[in-house]
C-alpha cells in the first residue's frame, strides 16, 4: 500500500485535473452578478489507482489567501466562498435547491465522498481503494463539491487572489 492518499482535483466532467478557478469579474453595481456562476470540482483518491492507498479522513474545505494565510483578503475573511458537498448536502425543502456552506480560513465545510456510509459522512472520509476511476464505479474515492463567489457589499475594487484548500489526514 502507498503511503500516502493520492489527491487529485478534476473538473466537472472528470476530463481533466482541475488547477485554477476564475471565478470572474463580479460588479456589485448590477443587479445580475452579486455572485459568481457555480463552479463543480471532483476530489479524487487514488483516481484509477491499482493498489489501495491510504484513506483520506476529516477531509475539509477552505479558502486561505495566495500565500497560503487566513489574513489580508477578502475572500478569506469575510467568507465569499460558499460550497456545497453533494453527498453531504442539504436541501431547501420549500425551493428545492442546495444549501451552501460559506468558508474561509478556520471556517471549514466537511468533504466525503460521493458512496460514504453513515458513519464516513460524519468522520468526512474519501477513501483510497484500488479503483477504475469511472465515477459510477467508484462512488467511494471521489467527491464532488460546488462552488461560488459571493461578495459582500463591502467588497474592495480590486483583483482578489485566493486558494481554495482540501485537507485531512490519514494513518
Amino acid at each position: 500500500m502507498a503511503t500516502t492518499p493520492i489527491i487529485r482535483i478534476y473538473n466537472e466532467n472528470n476530463s481533466k485535473v482541475q488547477e485554477t478557478w476564475n471565478a470572474g469579474v463580479l460588479d456589485l453595481s448590477s443587479s445580475e452578478s452579486f455572485e459568481s456562476d457555480e463552479k463543480v470540482i471532483n476530489v479524487w483518491n487514488n483516481r484509477s489507482g491499482t493498489t489501495d492507498v491510504p484513506d483520506l479522513i476529516g477531509c475539509n474545505i477552505t479558502t486561505k489567501n495566495i500565500n497560503g494565510d487566513d489574513i489580508y483578503e477578502q475572500v478569506v475573511t469575510e467568507t465569499w466562498v460558499q460550497v456545497c458537498v453533494d453527498s453531504i448536502a442539504q436541501t431547501d425543502t420549500s425551493t428545492g435547491k442546495k444549501i451552501f456552506s460559506k468558508v474561509g480560513g478556520p471556517i471549514v465545510a466537511g468533504v466525503a465522498s460521493q458512496g460514504a456510509t453513515e458513519e464516513e459522512k460524519k468522520e468526512f472520509v474519501i477513501r483510497g481503494s484500488a479503483n477504475n476511476g469511472v465515477p459510477d464505479d467508484s462512488l467511494v474515492n471521489y467527491s464532488k463539491i460546488t462552488m461560488k463567489v459571493v461578495p459582500t457589499l463591502n467588497a474592495k475594487v480590486t483583483v482578489h487572489e485566493f486558494k481554495t484548500r482540501i485537507s485531512g489526514y490519514y494513518i
